[in-house]
């Protein structure tokens, strides 16, 4: 099978560029922000990079759970639990509303104000949960800021709809995904 090539992206807007991943849960999206943020370490060490990440939980071999990190605190929140009571759901998921306006929405407004780069480590059906999420994601596209976002590829909230249409995503595949997260290309 032929690799396929993702064309390199560069940070070349006047002010500044937004890009958008998509793919599959588990085909590496966190992998990709997490070597952007290494890259940039080791290659711009003047360039400050904020935001979240979101981690798998696993118990016993098993995904249970997502935790968002904030890229400048190190701060951690649960994101959504299989056991967490939550009154909104996402599949089996218990969404923490809280963690997301705690961490999620702070990391971001946080980036906006402080950082070079944002990365938003999902825009997703759970985030979106919450209204000040959503606002600080458009906080962000109004910013002068340069953003990495991975969102999830099927959902039809408006502002998926928007992100995909505006600033259409690299989609991380099988076939490119050890080229477009392999930080020796």
């Amino acid at each position: 099978m032929t690799e396929k090539r993702v064309k390199p992206v560069t940070w070349n807007r006047p002010n500044s560029t937004i890009i958008t991943v998509t793919g599959a849960p588990g085909i590496g999206k966190t992998t990709l922000c997490k070597k952007v943020i290494e890259i940039l370490q080791n290659t711009k060490p003047e360039v400050s990079v904020g935001g979240f990440i979101t981690n798998e939980i696993r118990e016993k071999g098993k995904r249970t759970g997502f935790v968002m990190v904030d890229l400048i605190t190190d701060n951690k929140e649960i994101l959504a639990h299989i056991s967490l009571k939550s009154s909104v759901k996402v599949g089996k998921y218990g969404v923490n509303l809280d963690g997301i306006r705690n961490l999620g929405v702070k990391a971001i407004v946080s980036g906006i104000l402080f950082s070079d780069i944002v990365i938003v480590d999902e825009v997703g059906p759970m985030e979106l949960r919450s209204r000040e999420f959503e606002k600080s994601i458009y906080q962000l596209i109004d910013s002068d800021k340069s953003a990495l976002l991975t969102i999830h590829r099927k959902s039809n909230h408006p502002l998926l709809k928007y992100l995909r249409q505006v600033y259409p995503p690299v989609e991380i595949t099988f076939d490119n995904r050890g080229y477009v997260t392999n930080s020796d290309s």
